[in-house]
């Protein structure tokens, strides 16, 4: 099922679409609480997802519950915040790095939420090692069950590793392509794929550790499959 939230220009809206493929048409459902664009969205389970900031600028979240249509108020971020990179990482805890808010380009701030057994509230990570310079619209991917991998995001290639364990990021020798991402990622055949603006569909490999490529149209089959939010193993 595919959802369209928020968004709007120059202002922005609570309406929230779902798209109805037999039809190919847009149906309203619930609205959300709080009306918001650069938001950044997470699937928390198969029934429901989160909206997270957004502009203007918030530190509000709301989970939307498809079987109930229903919306229901998150605890707050620690601070207001647009385009921020977010994962749920093994379908337990929420990631919430870097972003834009009232005066800052570049919120530093990272923070994680626990989902399971339930949805707790936000905590600042406070890094043993910090090599990164997170930004605005970065792109988080599940490497392995220790690691995230972030692509800068901001018009940047650099990428970076954030190890759980040791509860440092690190750099990435390996670049992409500059982009400004939208959280949207996907794993194909041992690939990561994600969004970029200007409808840029960017493809990495982990295991070559060289440039990303850059689609400018959509590179897959009608009814191939594609897998959102799923670990990948190099």
């Amino acid at each position: 099922r595919i959802f369209v939230t928020g968004g709007g220009w120059p202002g922005s809206i609570t309406d929230v679409s779902e798209f109805i493929e037999g039809t190919q048409e847009m149906k309203k459902v619930k609205a959300m609480n709080i009306r918001r664009r650069d938001h950044t969205i997470a699937r928390i389970s198969a029934k429901s997802f989160c909206v997270v900031g957004g502009f203007p600028y918030t530190n509000t979240c709301e989970l939307y519950d498809i079987t109930k249509n229903t919306w229901t108020d998150m605890k707050p971020l620690s601070e207001v915040k647009c385009v921020v990179g977010l994962l749920l990482f093994e379908r337990k805890t929420l990631y919430c790095f870097g972003g834009c808010s009232v005066g800052i380009n570049n919120v530093k701030t990272l923070e994680k939420l626990e989902v399971t057994p339930a949805l707790g509230k936000w905590e600042k990570i406070v890094l043993a090692e910090d090599k990164a310079d997170v930004t605005q619209c970065a792109a988080l991917f599940q490497f392995s069950s220790d690691e995230i991998l972030i692509f800068k995001g901001n018009g940047n290639p650099d990428t970076y590793m954030f190890d759980k364990k040791a509860n440092k990021i690190v750099s990435n020798p390996a670049k992409v392509l500059a982009d400004y991402f939208i959280n949207c990622q996907y794993y194909i055949n041992g690939s990561i794929w994600t969004f970029g603006y200007n409808a840029h569909i960017h493809k990495y490999d982990p295991l070559e550790k060289d440039v990303s490529k850059r689609y400018t149209s959509y590179p897959f089959k009608q009814d191939q499959e594609i897998t959102p939010h799923k670990t990948f193993t190099p």
